[in-house]
């Protein structure tokens, strides 16, 4: 049985919305890592580059994991792991049956209405940690912005 083409549009959209994801985690975190780094520089050794190699190398397991050492929402962690294993399903099940690898729904029963449901929910926590990245680079931006200050006055 070959999937339709509305099925593999599903599976595509959550493949995209997953990736964008990761990626957004990797970004937030690199920024919370250079957060990090500027506050303790002058004070103690802080390998940055190490992290920031730790992060571009991450799964997504592993990106959450790191996003859980800054934040204090256990929702949002909890969501996150929801979607990662969500996403987990899809990628390695999802396209057994266009490969040939399988030939009928019991293989990868997740229909394309509920991929769908997926695709909108993931966009859905997309959007929040836009948000919050956003909240958090304004917080960033005033941390920044008053350090100048006390700089200047040095």
């Amino acid at each position: 049985m070959k999937p339709d083409q509305d099925y593999l549009d599903a599976v595509t959209r959550c493949m995209m919305v997953f990736q964008h994801i990761e990626e957004l985690l990797k970004q937030i975190l690199t920024r919370y890592e250079a957060l990090v780094y500027f506050r303790l520089k002058g004070y103690t050794y802080y390998n940055l580059k190490s992290k920031l190699h730790s992060i571009k190398d991450a799964p997504m397991g592993n990106l959450i994991r790191m996003l859980g050492t800054y934040l204090d929402d256990n929702s949002l962690i909890e969501q996150l792991k929801a979607i990662k294993k969500k996403r987990d399903q899809v990628a390695h099940r999802s396209l057994l049956i266009e490969v040939g690898e399988a030939d009928d729904s019991h293989v990868f029963p997740m229909q394309t209405s509920e991929l769908e449901d997926l695709y909108t929910s993931a966009e859905a926590l997309f959007k929040s940690l836009v948000q919050r990245w956003r909240d958090f680079d304004e917080n960033l931006n005033t941390i920044v912005a008053k350090q100048q200050e006390e700089d200047e006055l040095d």
